[in-house]
């Protein structure tokens, strides 16, 4: 007769075998899941380290190439673009996996986040009326452009953007249809059009009606929390606010632009002194730029404070200039 206890004997070694092989297999997929985890996380490093490399060539590239049209695909890959205020803080864009990238050096005028498949970038030079810079204004295939039809400065703004950019010219925001964007900015000269507007994942650019696009003015930066006017300079700077974030970023990024122009300023003044001496018939004419490109050099502030004081000594050169060039064998002025 067989023990009575064999037939549990054998039910435990069962259970015993399935538990090994539950932990085994467990040990297994783990084991492969991290594998695939690791490789993910190598791949999206070598995908954020290229991104980063070609945006380096891309800048480089722009800033070379002024007054361009471009574009470069980013693969859903999240770009955050930073701006730290005064004459020392750093602009600065980050990848995930790739760490930050210092921009100090290239006025850069986008939305805080770039997320889409692809980048459009449009290069403009800004001169003062020297040239500054250049300015590179990016934004992504999800983000739109709606221009409220004025038959002025607004509407010649719309025929200006590229059409690579997505956009659209209305008469008024009703009915207008966002929800496949990221970003939507509104450009109005008509503040009033702006009332009762949903402002979820959209904001406002309002310039003044029949506003002077090449020469200076104002333009109020509105969202659903704030409304701040901030001064542009030429259409450049104009642009440069209607695709930044924000009006802090815009500032930020306009001081940078400032700091370039007096370096440039200061490099302009040792050339009008050096040409004034060495050519006396033109010594005049070269010596009052020097003055004004010294004025430039030494204006105290940021650009909000100082925007009017750049826009007299730029009047005050283009006078000069067309004065200068006159009947007369003097250079350039700039």
């Amino acid at each position: 007769m067989k023990p009575l206890h064999a037939p549990r004997k054998a039910q435990l070694e069962i259970q015993f075998n399935w538990l090994f092989v539950l932990v085994v297999g467990a040990v297994i997929i783990g084991f492969f899941i991290t594998v695939i985890n690791k490789q993910q996380q190598q791949a999206d490093a070598e995908q954020a380290t290229d991104l980063r490399e070609h945006l380096d060539t891309a800048f480089i590239t722009l800033f070379n190439n002024p007054d361009t049209i471009g574009n470069f695909t980013i693969s859903k890959v999240d770009i955050t673009f930073e701006c730290e205020p005064g004459a020392g803080g750093l602009r600065q864009y980050y990848i995930q996996g790739a760490g930050p990238v210092d921009s100090t050096y290239d006025v850069i005028f986008t939305q805080a986040v770039l997320t889409g498949e692809e980048v459009f970038t449009w290069t403009k030079t800004w001169a003062v009326p020297f040239e500054v810079t250049v300015f590179t204004n990016m934004a992504t295939d999800r983000t739109l452009f709606v221009f409220i039809d004025d038959g002025g400065s607004v509407k010649e703004l719309y025929d200006e953007l590229p059409g690579r950019y997505a956009k659209t010219l209305v008469n008024n925001l009703e009915g207008l249809a966002t929800h496949e964007y990221h970003d939507t900015i509104i450009i109005t000269s008509d503040d009033e059009a702006l009332t009762g507007l949903d402002w979820t994942g959209r904001k406002a650019r309002i310039i003044a009606p029949g506003a002077d696009l090449d020469g200076s003015g104002d333009v109020t930066f509105q969202d659903e929390e704030s409304s701040e006017k901030m001064p542009y300079l030429g259409r450049e700077s104009l642009w440069g606010a209607i695709f930044t974030e924000d009006a802090d970023t815009y500032r930020c990024t306009m001081d940078k632009a400032v700091a370039r122009l007096k370096i440039v300023a200061a490099i302009m003044q040792s050339r009008s002194e050096a040409i004034a001496d060495d050519l006396p018939h033109c010594g005049v004419s070269f010596g009052r730029a020097a003055g004004y490109f010294h004025m430039l050099k030494d204006l105290e502030g940021g650009f909000a404070a100082i925007a009017e004081d750049i826009n007299s000594n730029r009047r005050a050169l283009e006078q000069l200039q067309a004065i200068t060039l006159r009947g007369s064998t003097c250079p350039y002025l700039y």
